[in-house]
């Protein structure tokens, strides 16, 4: 069920408040999803809709703030996205507050009626319900040969309760990812925290340039690394050549005029399968597969071998069957050299692709 509320701006005037229409606010109902979650936390995918109708065609809209704050403090947005077109700027915040910023302040800019956003959210395992309210502020330009700029903001703020509970991801194939930064404890600790942070803004604007969507991604984080597990369905031949296209340009940007001690270089790893969800994390075969595909002593050489490249990245032999061999995207498969990953003390041993970023074909080989 939607709710309507006016929008009202705010202006003072000789020392006084007074208030008049500006328009209607409409929030559809928040759709909960599941997402992967640590042990001792649930974390679910949210996305909200809101519709703003100014009063009339003499009121445009500029800019709109909308924040959400949950009652719980131990509620919190780990990820925050939006729809990329609409130019939208997302505040990402560890609080229990959080928002997304639309628009600009300019008088001259008009922003459109609908406001879609996403969120990743984590609360402790035993709150069944999250409450909060949503807020809607905006800036409108009156008039249009002198348009004046006021505030605008709803009377009362929409009231939320979500119920995230007994949500669990369905069992299907889906494509597993990890991610490793190398020599990760060279770093002290003031260096480390930055590092951290430019791993988390790389990993999330490869997963962007991808098109994954966040709230159906199963995500787990370590100090050095991340593990994910992508919604089913992907397409598969789009999304890896776009994943690896995004991570060359993030991590080119991350390392970009900084001397060699403080880039950050990454082992990256995929692999497929069956799994399902369990009562402390996926069950099947591929999320451990992936993992020892990153431990790997060749995907660990490889990266030695080459200081040049940002990262080096080591997929499945079904992966590289299925898409890697068909030549999808800009990802050529002559760039991919065969390795076989034997690991005793693991029980695991398959048969292996690794390519590093500007090699030539000639390199691979002779690696």
């Amino acid at each position: 069920m939607s709710t309507q509320e006016q929008l009202v701006t705010v202006r003072r005037v000789a020392w006084r408040e007074r208030t008049v229409g500006a328009g209607t606010v409409t929030c559809h109902p928040p759709a909960v999803n599941a997402v992967d979650s640590p042990p001792d936390q649930r974390q679910f995918g949210l996305e909200f809709a809101f519709d703003l109708t100014p009063r009339s065609r003499r009121v445009r809209i500029i800019a709109v703030f909308i924040r959400v704050s949950f009652d719980d403090p131990a509620a919190k947005a780990v990820l925050l996205e939006s729809d990329e077109a609409r130019h939208v700027y997302a505040e990402e915040t560890q609080q229990h507050g959080f928002g997304w910023f639309f628009g600009d302040f300019g008088q001259q800019s008009q922003l459109g009626s609908t406001y879609v956003m996403r969120a990743v959210v984590e609360t402790p395992a035993d709150l069944a319900t999250v409450t909060g309210t949503a807020r809607v502020d905006a800036s409108i330009a009156c008039g249009r040969l002198r348009p004046r700029v006021e505030h605008a903001t709803l009377r009362e703020p929409i009231a939320l309760a979500l119920r995230p509970g007994g949500l669990r991801p369905a069992p299907a194939v889906r494509l597993c990812f990890a991610a490793d930064i190398e020599r990760f404890s060279r770093f002290r600790a003031p260096e480390a925290v930055l590092a951290q942070e430019r791993f988390v803004q790389v990993m999330a604007q490869a997963r962007g340039h991808a098109g994954i969507d966040v709230g159906q991604l199963g995500l787990q984080r370590s100090g050095d690394g991340q593990a994910a597990v992508f919604p089913p369905a992907v397409d598969e031949s789009r999304v890896i050549p776009l994943l690896v296209e995004g991570l060359a340009r993030a991590l080119g940007q991350a390392n970009a005029d900084r001397a060699e001690p403080d880039r950050i270089r990454l082992r990256v790893a995929l692999h497929r399968g069956h799994i399902s969800w369990g009562a402390n994390g996926w069950i099947g075969n591929s999320p451990i597969a992936v993992q020892r595909l990153l431990d790997s002593p060749g995907a660990r050489q490889a990266l030695a071998d080459h200081p040049s490249a940002d990262f080096v990245l080591i997929v499945s032999d079904v992966v590289y069957r299925d898409v890697i061999a068909h030549g999808h995207g800009n990802l050529s498969s002559r760039t991919f050299r065969p390795v076989r990953v034997d690991m005793p003390a693991k029980n695991f041993t398959e048969p292996a692709w690794i390519y590093v970023p500007g090699a030539t074909d000639r390199a691979l080989s002779a690696g």
